[in-house]
């Protein structure tokens, strides 16, 4: 009995955990054009939010030009959880790669895979972080 009430519980925990990732959603200005992958996308405003069962596959949707992607990154941590929700780019000469994604009030981010393309440019010369900063929303 007790290990069916775990079960369940369990079961509710990933529930919950489910419709907070697909109810909730990052919204930032990106002043400069970016790459995701080897997608580009120009500067504009941007949405990242979580789909799929358990929201580890994230979408990006420029909301003016309906221009988007789905990705699964990794999972990262922090020592403590994040002050403000923010991406975080690689930079490379004038490329900026989409890096990580941090929600504010989680210790827990999103990191994607370094490109083919980045991993080259990283070797030609040195880069440098540069963070927006996003806003939580709830989903329409």
């Amino acid at each position: 009995m007790k290990k069916q009430l775990l079960i369940v519980f369990a079961g509710l925990l990933l529930a919950v955990g489910s419709a907070y990732a697909q109810s909730s959603r990052l919204v930032a200005d990106i002043p400069f054009d970016f790459i995701v992958g080897n997608k580009a996308f120009p500067a504009g405003q941007y949405e990242i939010k979580g789909v799929g069962v358990n929201g580890s596959t994230l979408m990006l949707q420029n909301t003016d030009l309906k221009k988007s992607m789905f990705f699964t990154p990794n999972y990262c941590s922090s020592a403590q959880p994040q002050d403000e929700s923010k991406l975080v780019f690689n930079m490379y000469g004038n490329h900026f790669y989409l890096s990580q994604v941090w929600t504010e009030g989680y210790d827990q981010g999103r990191e994607l895979s370094r490109s083919s393309r980045e991993i080259e440019e990283a070797q030609l010369q040195e880069g440098h972080h540069v963070m927006v900063l996003a806003s939580l929303s709830r989903a329409r």
